[in-house]
């Protein structure tokens, strides 16, 4: 399952009502390619069991990893916020932690290097590529704002915001990670990735997390967007 973003609050029940992403989206798909079976409970108090495996006395014991006979009727209540049902057991198929990971923060000059940039992450970067988030400058420039405010403090986003005014267009920021099982290799591939978008000038600069403390910076950046963005006032969300 892919990580969502409300970590302190939300339950896994919630989750699937909402079809919830998270920013491993791109890597793990949505929760209509996770889940393998769920136990649902509808307005007059049926119980159903959708692809989970019910003994005589109703106890569920298990899913069935492959069934092709008839609709898929979990699907329905993915996404479904409640409507048809409470979900009240699932199971999630939940792939292996990954043992190495990699992240960079991009500056693009306009949405054009964008998609020039994201494309080159799937071609080169492949199977370990598990997420990636556009910010604008003027969410980024509301996060600087925040961080003033509460008096935190952070370099990279000093560096980013500051450094991008050479930008003929408004700039970009985007947050790429890659996740895989062999550090050694999964490190090549974000260098080789790296330079060659520097070498086509793809990307107006760019900064490779180092260390975990320092990925962990970047993630905190992209987070403190909503919240930062709120507190300005009314926002209106592209997010469907």
């Amino acid at each position: 399952m892919s990580c969502v973003n409300r970590k302190g609050t939300c339950l896994i029940g919630g989750c699937v009502g909402t079809n919830a992403g998270g920013q491993y989206y791109s890597r793990f798909g949505s929760l209509h390619s996770t889940v393998r079976g769920l136990e649902a409970v509808l307005a007059d108090g049926q119980v159903l069991h959708l692809n989970m495996q019910v003994d005589d006395n109703g106890a569920v014991g298990g899913v069935n990893l492959k069934d092709n006979t008839g609709y898929d009727l979990k699907h329905l209540f993915i996404g479904s916020e409640g409507t048809l049902g409470v979900i009240t057991k699932v199971a999630i198929e939940c792939p292996p932690l990954p043992s190495s990971k990699h992240a960079a923060m991009l500056v693009c000059d306009g949405y054009a290097d964008v998609l020039r940039v994201v494309k080159e992450a799937r071609n080169e970067l492949g199977e370990v590529l598990s997420a990636l988030e556009v910010m604008d400058l003027n969410t980024m420039s509301c996060v600087k704002r925040a961080f003033v405010n509460s008096g935190r403090e952070s370099q990279l986003l000093d560096e980013i915001v500051d450094g991008s005014g050479q930008a003929s267009q408004q700039p970009i920021f985007l947050l790429i990670e890659a996740q895989g099982s062999n550090e050694e290799h999964d490190a090549s591939k974000m260098d080789t990735f790296l330079t060659n978008l520097f070498e086509t000038e793809s990307i107006q600069n760019g900064f490779l997390a180092q260390d975990t403390k320092q990925l962990q910076e970047m993630w905190e950046l992209r987070e403190a967007c909503n919240p930062s963005v709120a507190s300005t006032g009314y926002v209106y969300k592209f997010d469907v």
